[in-house]
């Protein structure tokens, strides 16, 4: 078909509209633009090349229109085309011959202030100008506008600001942390371009769908989308482009699917970037060896990565920038979806590190007694995800899962949980999975003698107003020296120190006159009274620690067997002398701090350093003679082989050597030093050693002993430093007053409870086991009257306790193994889940999305198993801590039970899950309906 010439054709139709729709129905449209050019129509011709995407010459027709209108006409083509060639990813450094002529034009535009702003924006975008996408990024979320922040965030995670990391500068290392996640809606039109994609309209040619196939919506994927290679891999040969510079239209879902993958990977990929970083920052971790010693072999040679700070460079400002970033970080880890084990892996990497910042070597760096919230700008909002890792981490932990870092990673995680907030790790620290795998731990030394968990010892003497907590900190101790258990020994240093400090607090908080002469470095004081006294009097337990710290100085001197403790990942006797002194000072410290308050063990503590420069005893100086030995004695101390770090304790020969090596070692720094807490001023002494705090009720003792005006986070988790303090945006627990105005346990928190542990428990649970051993028929009905019937009979037996009582012990019964089932559910559903993430990885993209609805299912199923495995816990709140006083009925716990065959029902649909499971567990007659009650 042949036209006349444009110029007389479009006469036949009514107006040039119809002439202009006409051409473009019958595939003229490239004809449009001569027709109009011929009748000189530019601002027509530039709509046209506009909607065709050729924006440079649309914006020059605008120019060569009169049109009133085209100046504006054109600044809006112009910004449109630089939006359109900005897209995400893409655009980076990769500034096209079009978005050259666009910014060009941009200059003598007629734009709007905003509009000005906006092209700098993309400028700023492409060149990957990090200090103004950092400011663009904000400013976009303070204004809610997601297409700009997600751009500006994205291009500015591209940049180089992420080696800021590697700054010794606090605050630019802050700055480079990435500020916020977004998630974002592909379905909304005002940023789509910056996925490069649009909806397909009609106009646009698009795969007709075959007979069988349904209409769905369709998008269109270009060539400069950052899932467009994804895109051109995904379409079945028969459809593919002939060229790969061609757009690919695919379904809506399949685009949305692919671009959050895509973003989800970048998202990745920058936290994997920043976790590499900050593990080698010199902001996150000082050497600690130039702190001290004022020298660092390797800082000369290049080999030490940490930063060299002065002392007289820190402040508590200093360590509470350097704790912020540490939390900032597990701030940005958290918000990556990864497997997880890495997750775990992660977790548990920066935790420790945390732990090390918190508990150094060192008094002078600051510790977990200076973390101030009202110096941390993001405290409120980072802190609850590091406490979520803690109870995550803890709820983790079991002896059958890496078991060389079980224990050290269950003291790290309840001693920071209850330092940064008591009330809410005492909701979990009892419902870990600390006390499974019974034989495993047996064989790892995790059984104590009493066949009870050694961790339950640790954890109890946690527990404030605990009675003999006292007691089962020593004898947790005693155990892990002398048994044959995987534990750190830095990690077990810092409890010692804990224990230490909170016995000669109760030393002096059951006497009568108070904490008058007590002498504890500052942050010693601030933990103490924070892990508060025992309601029992210490008795012979000073000497009891004071000879377990005398067997861990010999362990750490190797002059007894190490067994299977270890230092900074490596076993203790490969472990260098010099680290081993730091904690051997710590220890000696601890020793001396107990003989200066507490002055019966002094002469024993004496004894303890007079051996500190004895030979090993051992097979190879058996032949030696006891005066030889005596010598060598005296030549080892005197020597300068024994290490400076501990020499002074070894020289001294009465007590007020130790109180010189004392004052030595615990040198008074802008962060620490030692004080001695005084009622009155009293009389002046001719040689001062300590410096004294007056303090004659103790009620303003924190305004004595802080550092700075705003009270530390550990302050506010003690009743005597700070009353009644907590933190804004965390649980608060009302305190329970009895009438004669003693305050009742629910004061200091959510009691610990074993499971079981006393003999009472334990009978109770072989009441029920053998009532549902002896019946093989219905006993009154179903399982709900079988419950309640045995709870009423043990309410006859069990007198002065309430009906929540005897029906707590009723349970533990049957649902220890309920809640085992559904840990070995999870466990399946776990497996199933990595399974599906490396097929996911293997297989073509046509079986990605079944794969990807499977894994949603079961993780689905897999965290309702979670949550009713949580509920049945024997300590968890569906029977213990109770809003209303009325006890849980067994009928609730029974529908709760009666919904574990359901979630098999479900996930035997999509996993491997036996049928006869629940027998080979024990489960069985609660849960199989084989069983004689079921319903």
């Amino acid at each position: 078909m042949t036209l006349p010439p444009s110029s007389k054709a479009w006469k036949l139709c009514e107006s040039k509209d119809e002439f202009l729709d006409f051409l473009l129905d019958h595939g003229f449209e490239d004809q449009r633009i001569s027709f109009l050019d011929s009748i000189t129509e530019h601002e027509r011709i530039a709509q046209v090349l506009w909607e065709a995407g050729d924006y440079v010459n649309a914006a020059l027709r605008f120019g060569q229109s009169d049109d009133p209108s085209s100046p504006r006409q054109a600044s809006r083509c112009i910004l449109e085309g630089i939006r359109s060639n900005v897209p995400l990813a893409t655009s980076y450094r990769n500034e096209s011959t079009t978005l050259s002529k666009l910014f060009k034009l941009s200059q003598t535009a007629t734009l709007t202030p905003d509009e000005k702003a906006e092209v700098e924006f993309l400028r700023a975008v492409v060149n990957l100008d990090g200090a103004e996408l950092k400011q663009y990024s904000q400013d976009y979320l303070d204004k809610q506008d997601l297409r700009g922040a997600l751009l500006a965030l994205d291009a500015w995670t591209q940049s180089a600001t992420l080696d800021g990391l590697r700054s010794t500068r606090d605050g630019e290392v802050a700055e480079s942390a990435p500020p916020t996640s977004l998630t974002s809606p592909e379905s909304n039109i005002s940023i789509q371009h910056i996925f490069g994609i649009s909806d397909a309209s009609s106009k646009e040619p698009a795969r007709q769908p075959r007979q069988s196939e349904d209409i769905t919506m369709q998008r269109i994927v270009r060539p400069c989308s950052f899932i467009h290679a994804l895109a051109f891999a995904l379409v079945s040969r028969g459809e593919q482009p002939r060229s790969r510079a061609d757009p690919i239209t695919l379904p809506t879902n399949t685009v949305d699917d692919m671009i959050g993958r895509a973003l989800l990977n970048r998202l990745n990929a920058v936290i994997e970037r920043v976790d590499e970083i900050a593990l080698k920052s010199r902001a996150f971790e000082m050497c600690q060896q130039f702190l001290v010693n004022q020298e660092c072999g390797g800082r000369d040679e290049g080999s030490c990565w940490k930063g060299h700070v002065l002392e007289k460079d820190l402040s508590i400002e200093k360590f509470n920038s350097r704790f912020r970033l540490h939390i900032l970080v597990i701030a940005v880890l958290n918000l990556g979806v990864f497997d997880e084990r890495i997750r775990s892996i992660k977790q548990k990497m920066w935790i420790t590190k945390l732990f090390q910042l918190c508990y150094p070597a060192t008094n002078k760096a600051g510790c977990l007694s200076d973390i101030t919230p009202a110096l941390i700008p993001e405290y409120s909002l980072a802190m609850p995800v590091v406490q979520c890792w803690l109870h995550e981490v803890f709820r983790s932990l079991r002896p059958a899962d890496q078991v060389k870092y079980f224990l050290t990673n269950i003291l790290i995680t309840s001693l920071l949980a209850t330092a940064f907030d008591y009330k809410e790790a005492t909701t979990y620290l009892w419902r870990g999975q600390w006390s499974l795998d019974p034989q495993y731990a047996f064989q790892n030394g995790l059984i104590q003698e009493n066949s009870k968990p050694a961790v339950g010892s640790a954890i109890i003497w946690l527990a404030k107003r605990t009675s003999t907590r006292i007691n089962l900190g020593i004898h947790f101790l005693t155990h892990v020296l002398k048994a044959q258990v995987h534990l750190d020994a830095e990690v077990a240093v810092a409890f010692a120190e804990e224990v230490s400090a909170q016995l000669i607090l109760n030393h002096y908080a059951h006497s009568s006159t108070g904490y008058d002469y007590m002498v504890m470095p500052r942050s010693w004081i601030l933990r103490a009274f924070t892990r508060a006294e025992a309601p029992q009097l210490n008795g012979s337990m000073p000497w009891a620690l004071a000879t377990v710290l005398d067997t861990f100085l010999s362990i750490l001197l190797l002059k007894q067997s190490a067994g299977k403790l270890q230092m900074r990942g490596s076993v203790l006797r490969d472990v260098s002398i010099a680290v081993r002194s730091q904690a051997v000072q710590r220890v000696c410290r601890c020793l001396a701090l107990i003989g200066q308050n507490i002055i019966g063990i002094r002469a024993p503590v004496l004894g303890f350093f007079g051996k500190l420069g004895s030979p090993p005893v051992g097979p190879k100086y058996q032949g030696i003679g006891t005066s030889f030995l005596g010598f060598f004695k005296k030549l080892a101390v005197d020597s300068p082989l024994v290490r400076p770090e501990y020499q002074r304790f070894a020289q001294a020969t009465n007590w007020d050597g130790v109180v010189d090596a004392l004052v030595g070692v615990t040198r008074a720094s802008t962060m620490d030093e030692l004080l001695m807490i005084r009622r009155d001023v009293g009389h002046p002494t001719i040689r001062p050693r300590f410096k004294t705090v007056v303090c004659p009720d103790g009620k303003d003792i924190l305004a004595k002993l802080r550092i700075s005006q705003y009270p530390p986070v550990i302050a506010l988790q003690s009743d005597i430093l700070c009353p009644g303090g907590n933190l804004p945006g965390f649980k608060k627990q009302e305190e329970g007053v009895s009438g004669n105005g003693v305050q009742t346990k629910s004061a200091a928190g959510p009691g610990f409870e074993s499971v079981p542990s006393t003999p009472e428990d334990r009978r109770s649970a072989s009441i029920i086991q053998a009532f549902f051993r002896r019946h093989r028929r219905r006993a009154g009905g179903p399982i709900a009257a079988v419950f309640e019937r045995l709870a009423q009979k043990l309410k006859k037996r069990t007198r002065n306790y309430k009906l929540a009582r005897p029906l707590l012990l009723c349970i533990r019964g049957p649902l220890p193994h309920v809640v085992a089932y559904l840990l070995t559910l999870r466990n399946i559903s776990d497996k199933t889940i990595q399974t599906l993430n490396r097929n996911m990885q293997k297989i073509s993209h046509e079986k990605i999305e079944e794969l990807h609805e499977k894994g949603v299912e079961v993780r689905r199923i897999r965290d309702a198993i979670i949550r009713l495995g949580e509920e049945l816990q024997p300590s968890s709140s569906l029977y213990s801590n109770r809003l209303s006083a009325t006890p849980v009925s067994a009928l609730e716990i029974v529908k709760k039970v009666e919904q574990v065959p359901e979630l098999v029902r479900k996930l035997q649909n999509s996993v491997d899950c036996p049928e006869d499971l629940d027998y080979k567990l024990g489960v069985e007659p609660i849960l199989s309906n084989r069983g004689p009650w079921a319903l």
